[in-house]
């Protein structure tokens, strides 16, 4: 099973977003795969991430959401780690703003690991500590590290 310690890389950890607009974080988020060479097509993720959002937000309540998508031009899950300096109206099952966010893009020919990668990290997002650490962390390492020691829980 995937790990979200394991899978994110730092060049995909951004600590201090300075944008207040959905479309505007995810755009970040998927730049910073093409910039570590994960995804090929940064615009094109963007889009289909942007029209996967239209059908459901994927804003899981306590300040965090999980934009997501399967796509055919990728051969393994990449993740990225983003937390905007301003809350986002993100359409949040709980109504309430977003600062924390994590975005898969995987394999479209293995959606049960997606699947399963989706419901590790909402379990690990509901736990208020994690949040509290997520919203702290200073440096990139310890947001792999606050992950890490949430799945052993």
């Amino acid at each position: 099973m995937l790990s979200p310690a394991e899978i994110l890389d730092d060049r995909c950890i951004l600590l201090d977003l300075r944008v207040k607009r959905k479309k505007d974080v995810i755009a970040a988020l998927v730049e910073s795969l093409a910039a570590a060479g994960h995804i090929a097509n940064a615009k094109q993720v963007t889009k289909n991430v942007l029209l996967r959002e239209k059908t459901a937000s994927t804003g899981v309540g306590h300040s965090a959401a999980i934009p997501h998508w399967l796509s055919v031009e990728i051969d393994k899950t990449v993740m990225a780690f983003g937390r905007t300096v301003f809350e986002v109206q993100f359409g949040a099952i709980d109504g309430k703003p977003v600062r924390l966010f994590c975005l898969i893009v995987g394999p479209a020919d293995r959606p049960n690991e997606h699947l399963q990668l989706l419901s590790r990290l909402s379990r690990i997002l509901r736990h208020e500590e994690c949040i509290d650490a997520l919203l702290a962390a200073e440096e990139k390492d310890e947001v792999r590290r606050i992950f890490s020691r949430e799945e052993e829980t």
